[in-house]
């Protein structure tokens, strides 16, 4: 049976995964046949309207491609699947905007550091995302300490704010 998930291309090459290993691997633990469409989208080229969202398709066993489009929502929408990504899990990390630049830091120094210190992966919210909340992904204990980090970051922030809205109220 042939069946599609519609996606926004920018969650193509997440779905390929490094070298193919995403999609090898759902290929392989499902048993179906996964067809990424071609995009001429780029990841960085500025977005003319609203992109046209593109058909995955995934052709296989009924019971088969059902569970395939679920994996490919989770990975669409959470960056990870039990299928794909086995041990992983994410958190959902409430970070108001004004708050982004602190998390990834000058050239994004301080988002390296969180995902090669805590082997994390960290999405911050764009205007495709599936969820106003910056997701966290990686081994549990890792996700806890990626977001005390986090959290320190901000409290960071808010402290040197304040600090600054005080001198310029006695200045």
């Amino acid at each position: 049976s042939e069946n599609y998930v519609s996606v926004h291309p920018r969650y193509l090459a997440e779905l390929v995964g490094s070298g193919g290993s995403t999609i090898r691997a759902i290929q392989t633990n499902l048993d179906v046949k996964v067809t990424i469409p071609p995009t001429d989208w780029k990841p960085n080229s500025p977005q003319v309207g609203k992109v046209k969202n593109v058909k995955v398709g995934v052709a296989g066993s009924k019971d088969a491609c059902v569970k395939a489009k679920q994996c490919i929502q989770q990975i669409v929408r959470y960056h990870h699947s039990e299928v794909t990504h086995p041990g992983l899990i994410h958190e959902e990390v409430d970070i108001p905007p004004e708050f982004y630049h602190c998390v990834i830091g000058p050239r994004g120094s301080e988002i390296k550091h969180i995902r090669g210190n805590y082997q994390c992966d960290v999405h911050i919210p764009n205007e495709d995302s599936h969820s106003e909340y910056t997701i966290v992904v990686g081994k549990k204990s890792n996700v806890d300490r990626a977001i005390s980090h986090i959290h320190n970051l901000m409290d960071r922030d808010s402290e040197m704010r304040q600090r600054k809205y005080d001198d310029e109220a006695w200045s």
